[in-house]
């Protein structure tokens, strides 16, 4: 048993739970990000409409790996990066790409979005400039602003790689709101928004996990200075929205935890 695999946890995806042909194994160690709601969805999403990636892409903020390993199963799939800022992340991918039989498809790199942080490594993103086909992302929560400049990021560093026509496979949460959804080709010029490719129905929003718990917080936050509300699925009334001050009072008062969808949205580089 390697130290990696010694103190680690273990999930295992099976076809008849997937639609993905084979079973995918995966090892995140305790310090990596193990697969979430978010993280799951976007891997049906690469199941399901896998006929829009082709050739060679980016996983942006892999974690674990699980969206690399899905995509380089993809017959039509040439070659994946994996991108993560965290070492134990990418140590983690680059098992997982062994133990599922794709690391001739696939390889994964400590980098800040596009940027490498071991020498030597950058040349293996720069030559992609303008040739890839496209990214998958499933970024967590960005702790500054109104939690959403992650997936800014991953549009506006994305542009400069991308081909004319490239996809995006967008992993955002509908607590954000539909205007901050749409509004990315707004803030970001040069995509189009081409429509939701999956989302679940709602979903409680685990506030007893801190780092749900932390983005909430966020959320309040950016209410306070005058931002865009948040829209929580009520539990009550899966109709009517709650901004994140109003759920923020109810788990404190009440404990109510609120739902949301966990969502995949696809973008097209013009």
């Amino acid at each position: 048993m390697s130290p990696l695999e010694s103190k680690s946890f273990e999930t295992v995806l099976t076809a008849p739970g997937t639609g993905h042909p084979g079973t995918i194994r995966l090892t995140h160690p305790v310090c990596a990000f193990a697969p979430t709601p978010a993280s799951m969805i976007s891997f049906q999403t690469i199941v399901s409409s896998g006929s829009l990636l082709v050739g060679a892409g980016v996983d942006w903020g892999c974690g674990c790996g699980i969206l690399t390993v899905a995509a380089a199963r993809l017959p039509t799939v040439e070659q994946v990066i994996a991108l993560d800022i965290s070492r134990e992340n990418v140590e983690a991918t680059r098992h997982n790409l062994r133990m599922n039989g794709v690391e001739a498809k696939a390889r994964a790199l400590v980098s800040n979005s596009f940027v490498c942080l071991d020498s030597g490594d950058q040349e293996q993103i720069d030559c992609w400039r303008g040739e890839l086909d496209f990214v998958i992302a499933n970024p967590p929560t960005s702790g500054d602003g109104d939690g959403f400049n992650f997936r800014r990021t991953v549009l506006r560093d994305s542009a400069e790689f991308l081909k004319a026509g490239g996809v995006v496979f967008l992993s955002v949460s509908s607590q954000y709101g539909k205007e901050r959804i749409l509004g990315l080709i707004d803030e970001i010029p040069g995509y189009s928004y081409d429509g939701m490719l999956a989302t679940t129905p709602p979903a409680p929003f685990d506030l007893m996990r801190s780092d749900l718990l932390d983005s909430l917080r966020v959320y309040v936050m950016e209410e306070k200075r005058g931002g865009l509300p948040y829209e929580f699925v009520d539990p009550g009334n899966f109709n009517r929205h709650l901004t994140a001050t109003e759920v923020m009072k109810d788990f404190e008062g009440q404990g109510t935890v609120p739902l949301s969808r966990w969502q995949t949205h696809l973008y097209r580089r013009g």
